[in-house]
C-alpha cells in the first residue's frame, strides 16, 4: 500500500525507515522518532505552585542576588557524590543498556553530532542517551529564542510584554515537541547507573571550576574507571574524535568564563536533581549565578574596545579585574563582539549583552511550566510570523533601544535580579571574578587553540542585505566567474546566508560551489539561494528542495520570471520578511506552504 500511494501522499520526500511521516491532508512533515511513554508524564508538575507565584513574589520582595545559594548547592552536591560510600550505596547494574524505544533517536542524533565517526560510537558503554537528548533540548531552546527576536518590536508596539512574545513563538513552533523532548531527556537521565555516574562526575568538575576555580579534567581517566569502564578517551576509528562523555566532562572542567552562560546553566541543570528545575527556590539562584558569569564576560568584552567609556565603572569593584583582563592578549582575542555601540550608555550596553541569556532562561522556564500534551497545530503557520519582521523595520534608533531595554528590565524583574550598579559593587561578585579570571588565564595560556566567544545583544536574525532594485544585483552577479575554474556559471545562485555565488549544477573542478555541498557547510544542510537569472528562491534542506516566490516584483506587484518583460523589479520587503522568518524558525520541514511543493530532483544528484 505504501508503494501504491507514493504519488498521492508525497512519499517520495520522506523516509519511513527514519521515522518520517507526511500528513496527506496538511502536508506537514512529522517525526515519530521520540517515544511518547506514559512514564514521562507528570515530571515537571511537582513544584509548579511555586512557579505560578514567581512574578508576585518578585514584586513583593526586595531583589537581591541569590547566587550564594547556588554555590552552596553545587558545593554540597560535589561533596556528597564524591564520597565513596555514596557511590557504593547507589543501586543499579553498571552494564544496563539504554531504553530500546530511544534507539532510533539516538542513532539519528549520533549521526548529526558526530558525522565523521565511522563507528558512530556504537559501543553502548560510550553512548549517553540523556546527554544527546539534553544537548538537543539546549540547542532547540536557543534556536527558538533567536527566532522570536523579531517579535519583540511588534509586541512592544501592541503594549505586550517580552514574555508574551517568547510564549507566542514557543506555541507557534514547537511547544509540544520541546515539552516531549524535555520529558524524554529527563527520563533518560536515570535509566541506569552509568547515566547517573556521568552526571555525578559532571557536577564534580563543574563545581570545581565554579566554586574553586580549578580544572579537574586531568583526572578524566579515573572518571572512566569510576563509571565501570577503562576504555580509551578517543575513538580510534574516528580520526581522534573525543567520546561524548569525555567531551562533556571537559566542557564542565573548562574555566567558567570560557563557556556560554546558558550552556553552562543547562549543564548544571543536567547534573543536578530535577527539583532544581521545578522550583524557584533553586532555579532562580542558578539563574543568578550564571547571570554573574554573563555580566563579567560582557564587561571584559566591552573593556577591550578602545571607544568604550570606562569612566562609569571606576568606582566599581570589578573595574580592576576587567581592566587587567582586557590587557591580556588571550582575553582580547577570546572575548569578541561586533555590536559594541560607543554612543550607547556603557551600563545599558552591558545589560544588552545579557539580554539573550535572560531570554533563554525565561523560555526554558516557560517550557518547564508548559502542560502541552498535544501538538499545537492551530497557530503553526509560517505567515503568522512574517508581519513581525515588517514592524521591526519601523523601530529603529532610540525607539529600538528603548524596546530592548524594556525587555531586559522585564526579565530582570521576573528573575528578581537587582540593579547592575549594586552587582558591580558586590564584594562576593568581585571575589568570584578574581577567581574565575585567574582560572581562565592559567588554563588558556598553555592552549594552542583557544577559540572565540562572541557576545551579542538580542539582535534579530537577518539574511543577506539585498539591493532595492534587481538591476543592481543582476549586473553584479550574472557575469561573475567561478573562483575555482574561472568560468561563468550557467545558473548562478546567490547564497542569502553568506553571499557566496554557487550553482545548482557543478563541474568536477568546482564541486564546493554546488548548492547542495555549500548548504552542508554554510547552513548545516539548509540552503537559501537566489537564482540570479530567474529571480526565484531555491530552498534546500539536505536532499529536499523547493522553490519560493520571487523577492522582486514590478511596480504593479507582479513577478517577472526569467525577466521576459524587462520591467524594473523592486525588492518586496513583505516577501523577504516571510522568507527570513521561515529560515529563523527552522520551518522548512514543518510548513505546509513549503512541503506542498517539495521534491527531490536533479539539482541534488551528482
Amino acid at each position: 500500500r505504501y508503494i501504491r500511494r507514493l504519488g498521492f501522499e508525497g512519499g517520495q520526500i520522506v523516509d519511513p525507515d527514519l521515522g518520517e511521516l507526511l500528513c496527506p491532508v496538511c502536508r506537514r512533515l512529522a517525526n515519530s522518532i521520540l517515544p511518547a511513554s506514559p512514564d514521562f508524564s507528570g515530571i515537571t508538575r511537582k513544584a509548579m505552585p511555586i512557579a505560578q507565584t514567581m512574578s508576585t513574589e518578585a514584586a513583593a520582595t526586595i531583589h537581591h542576588l541569590q547566587f550564594p545559594r547556588a554555590l552552596a548547592l553545587l558545593g554540597s552536591a560535589r561533596k556528597i557524590v564524591g564520597q565513596s560510600t555514596f557511590l557504593k550505596a547507589f543501586p543499579g547494574n553498571v552494564n544496563d543498556t539504554a531504553e530500546p524505544a530511544l534507539d532510533p533517536s539516538l542513532r539519528r542524533l549520533t549521526m548529526l553530532y558526530y558525522p565523521r565517526s565511522k563507528s558512530s560510537f556504537s559501543a553502548s558503554e560510550r553512548l549517553s542517551p540523556s546527554l544527546f537528548l539534553w544537548e538537543t533540548l539546549r540547542y532547540s531552546v536557543v534556536s527558538t529564542e533567536i527566532a522570536s527576536r523579531d517579535r519583540m518590536s511588534s509586541y512592544s508596539a501592541q503594549s505586550k510584554s517580552c514574555l508574551e512574545s517568547l510564549r507566542s513563538e514557543l506555541n507557534s513552533s514547537s511547544g509540544f515537541i520541546l515539552s516531549l523532548l524535555f520529558r524524554v531527556s529527563h527520563s533518560a537521565r536515570v535509566l541506569n547507573r552509568r547515566e547517573v555516574l556521568l552526571r555525578f562526575e559532571g557536577i564534580q568538575l563543574l563545581a570545581g571550576s565554579i566554586c574553586s576555580g580549578i580544572s579537574g579534567d586531568k583526572d578524566l581517566l579515573d572518571a572512566t574507571k569510576r563509571k565501570g569502564t577503562s576504555l580509551p578517551m578517543v575513538d580510534p576509528e574516528s580520526e581522534g574524535e573525543i567520546f561524548p562523555d569525555i567531551q562533556f566532562w571537559k566542557q564542565c572542567a573548562d574555566p567558567i568564563l570560557a563557556q556560554d552562560p546558558f550552556s553552562s546553566l543547562m549543564s548544571a541543570l543536567f547534573c543536578l536533581p530535577v527539583e532544581v528545575l521545578t522550583s524557584t527556590e533553586f532555579f532562580i539562584p542558578i539563574v543568578h549565578l550564571f547571570y554573574i558569569v554573563c555580566v563579567i564576560q560582557a564587561l571584559i568584552t566591552c573593556y577591550r574596545e578602545e571607544a568604550f567609556d570606562r569612566s562609569n565603572f571606576r568606582n566599581c569593584l570589578l573595574n580592576d579585574v576587567c581592566q587587567e583582563m582586557s590587557g591580556y592578549d588571550i582575553a582580547r582575542e577570546y572575548f569578541v563582539s561586533k555590536h559594541i555601540d560607543p554612543s550607547c550608555d556603557p551600563k545599558y550596553m552591558v545589560r544588552r549583552l545579557t539580554h539573550p541569556y535572560l531570554r533563554r532562561c525565561a523560555l526554558l522556564w516557560e517550557l518547564l511550566k508548559s502542560s502541552s500534551s498535544a501538538p499545537l497545530y492551530d497557530s503553526s503557520n509560517i505567515w503568522e510570523g512574517s508581519h513581525h519582521h515588517l514592524d521591526s523595520s519601523t523601530a529603529e534608533g532610540n525607539s529600538s533601544l528603548a524596546i530592548e531595554l524594556d525587555g531586559v528590565r522585564e526579565l530582570e524583574h521576573l528573575f528578581q535580579i537587582q540593579p547592575l550598579d549594586l552587582i558591580l559593587k558586590d564584594e562576593c561578585v568581585h571575589m568570584l571574578a578574581l577567581r574565575w579570571s585567574q582560572h581562565f588565564c592559567e588554563d588558556y595560556r598553555s592552549r594552542k587553540y583557544r577559540g572565540i566567544l562572541f557576545s551579542t545583544p538580542a539582535v534579530p536574525f537577518r539574511l543577506m542585505q539585498l539591493p532595492p532594485v534587481y538591476q543592481v544585483l543582476l549586473e553584479r552577479y550574472v557575469k561573475m566567474q567561478c573562483p575555482d575554474c574561472g568560468s561563468v556559471p550557467d545558473e548562478p545562485a546567490l547564497c542569502l546566508l553568506c553571499g557566496k555565488l554557487c550553482s545548482p549544477s557543478w563541474k568536477p573542478c568546482c564541486r564546493a560551489g554546488k548548492c547542495l555541498n555549500h548548504a552542508s557547510q554554510c547552513g548545516a544542510g539548509v540552503g537559501i539561494f537566489l537564482l540570479v537569472r530567474k529571480t526565484t528562491i531555491l530552498l534546500q534542506r539536505s536532499a529536499r528542495l523547493t522553490f519560493w516566490p520571487s523577492l522582486y516584483l514590478d511596480a504593479f506587484g507582479e513577478e517577472d520570471h526569467e525577466m521576459h518583460r524587462g520591467k524594473p523589479l523592486y525588492l518586496s520587503q513583505e516577501r523577504y520578511a516571510a522568507l527570513t522568518y521561515l529560515v529563523a524558525s527552522h520551518s522548512l520541514d514543518r510548513t505546509s506552504e513549503v512541503l506542498r511543493q517539495t521534491t527531490i530532483s536533479f539539482y541534488t544528484s551528482d
